[in-house]
């Protein structure tokens, strides 16, 4: 009613259209009488009241027009979408493990031409020595096939490497332990069955997928030297779990991190050996060295890398492959015996093969002048097995993209892993389903024009409090969407540091946020003002002032027009913060 009777009002110009010099032009006429004056003035007054007083009501109106999402929902770890039904997963392997025959996914056609075609086979009749995992797991048993999976295997290698003995923190063994799912995978009843399940994660919760052992013979990764399948049987799972064999031909690793670790990734890509050497140059301006940053975040985060090369697979550069992803085993520093300190990297190919032939190579002179000792305490060894030691400057020179997952039980400024109860209360969460044309854009050439419309976003506030008494501190945000492998989508995300005049607890108006101060990530860089970013689980690492109080936009579009629901999930990890939606 409100808002039809103002509609209904004469609408006065704006201020800005008011013709000011015709209506004060009585103010210079000597002539004019003073009672012409005054009237003229409260024209004026009344105007400028009638302007101010429809404008209040349009910033009113404009918040009372929110269309609020009826799923909104804000929550810990264990506030999710409930994509899949646990009990009744569990329920389908315990009948088929008693069945007493052989499992056939009918799920899963794995003669299908985007799986294996006609070059399949079941385990057992590809070999007569196989386990799933015989001595243990380790990246050295991962070795690519016939896929072009590298973007895959190379995370999976940057899970799978062992932690070492004295590494304080076992997040890394818990999350591979989740994925594999061995104490079930390697027992007599599910190879008497054919029957294996695996965990991955997709839009905040882990995603049972459960496979036969009819395996591609020539599409796929290799076993293990010592008969182990865990590799192949795992990749099979994640084709499954993507659609097929052929939607992880090619990929990002961005994808592949998160959906094996829970974690939160970020990507640095479009490296070059210039603005490589000018990142560390600003770095150490500010007083931080990267290699300490990846050293100290190596045993709490999984990193994988990749040369970007032209010319793809077929060029091989210095031991490199083009447009290939490899994985990070170990940031260390190195004792020579002269007593100078060098630090190295140990990267791995997943090839198994083809390696790095430049400085600190397996066949570098340098590691003469490097003890056994010390050879032994970093495990080298040279073997053409896909692994190899590189320096820093090398590294970070050679590839252009880095990507990295931090932990989900883990903050960034945080020295302890939390228990299961705390770490479950830390991972904040806001949840909600966009419906295209009603509460997000229809395609992505509305999201350029309306992502600042509140009607057409979901907006989060987050409060933060300061950690160990430090004004400042890093915060990881995450923006998932039901979107699967290859599906493209795309998104706008930003964050808005929030005044004393911003209104709490409700959604804001698109001209209270068009006064707020945009925060840009420091993971990735180059966000400066507005992106639209394609979609890969889109994580973002935040330098934030603490106390402080942020707002946080999203939405997303497909390239064009879709009327299809998208559930979402806005997410971040860490202690002594607080997140919720807005409406």
């Amino acid at each position: 009613m409100l808002k039809t009777y103002l509609t209904n009002i004469h609408r006065p110009k704006r201020l800005s259209e008011i013709d000011w010099e015709n209506n004060l032009t009585v103010v210079n006429r000597i002539t004019i009488s003073f009672s012409n004056l005054i009237d003229q003035i409260f024209k004026l007054l009344s105007a400028l009241q009638t302007y101010l007083l429809i404008h209040f009501f349009e910033a009113k109106s404009e918040r009372d027009d929110h269309k609020i999402m009826a799923d909104l929902q804000t929550g810990d770890y264990d506030l999710n979408h409930g994509l899949q039904d646990h009990d009744e997963i569990d329920a389908k392997i315990e009948e088929i493990v008693s069945s007493g025959e052989k499992f056939t996914d009918e799920e899963f056609d794995i003669a299908d031409d985007d799986n294996a075609g006609d070059e399949h086979a079941r385990v057992p009749d590809q070999t007569d020595d196989f386990s799933f995992i015989g001595d243990g797991h380790e990246a050295c048993d991962i070795a690519q096939g016939g896929l072009g999976d590298c973007w895959f295997l190379s995370a999976l290698s940057s899970l799978a490497q062992d932690l070492p003995e004295d590494a304080p923190l076992r997040v890394k063994d818990i999350a591979v332990q989740r994925v594999l799912q061995p104490e079930f995978n390697n027992s007599e009843e599910a190879r008497e069955a054919g029957i294996f399940k695996f965990k991955f994660f997709r839009l905040g919760e882990w995603i049972d997928v459960i496979i036969d052992d009819d395996l591609p013979t020539r599409k796929r990764a290799r076993p293990s030297d010592t008969g182990e399948w865990w590799v192949p049987l795992v990749e099979k799972a994640y084709a499954k779990f993507s659609g097929s064999y052929e939607k992880i031909q090619g990929g990002n690793t961005c994808w592949a991190l998160q959906e094996l670790s829970g974690g939160i990734t970020v990507e640095l890509k479009n490296l070059s050996k210039g603005n490589a050497q000018q990142a560390a140059e600003n770095a150490a301006a500010r007083g931080i060295s990267l290699f300490k940053v990846f050293y100290h975040i190596q045993n709490r985060a999984l990193i994988c890398t990749s040369n970007l090369g032209d010319g793809g697979n077929d060029v091989i550069t210095n031991g490199l492959v083009h447009g290939h992803a490899y994985s990070l085993l170990r940031i260390d520093y190195v004792m020579k015996n002269d007593g100078e300190t060098v630090k190295l990297v140990k990267i791995r190919n997943p090839w198994a093969q083809t390696e790095w032939t430049g400085e600190w190579s397996d066949h570098c002179p340098n590691w003469e002048e490097v003890s056994d000792e010390e050879k032994e305490r970093i495990d080298f060894a040279v073997e053409d097995d896909g692994g190899f030691y590189m320096n820093f400057e090398d590294w970070i020179g050679e590839f252009e993209m880095f990507t990295i997952c931090m932990l989900p039980r883990l903050d960034p400024d945080d020295e302890e892993v939390a228990s299961d109860d705390e770490a479950r209360a830390r991972d904040r969460r806001v949840i909600g389903t966009f419906v295209p044309g009603e509460s997000s854009p229809v395609d992505v050439q509305e999201l350029q024009s309306s992502f600042n419309e509140p009607s057409m976003h979901v907006q989060a506030q987050l409060k933060v409090d300061p950690l160990y008494g430090k004004p400042t501190r890093f915060v990881w945000i995450q923006f998932l969407l039901d979107s699967k492998l290859k599906e493209s989508r795309y998104i706008m995300f930003n964050l808005y540091e929030a005044d004393d005049d911003t209104p709490e607890d409700q959604k804001l108006s698109k001209r209270e946020i068009r006064s707020l101060k945009k925060v840009n990530p420091i993971l990735p860089g180059g966000q400066d003002g507005y992106v639209i970013d394609y979609y890969r689980h889109n994580g973002f690492m935040f330098s934030l002032d603490a106390p402080k109080r942020y707002i946080i936009v999203g939405t997303t579009a497909t390239p064009e027009a879709s009327e299809e629901p998208c559930k979402f999930m806005i997410r971040t990890v860490g202690p002594q913060m607080e997140l919720a939606h807005l409406e």
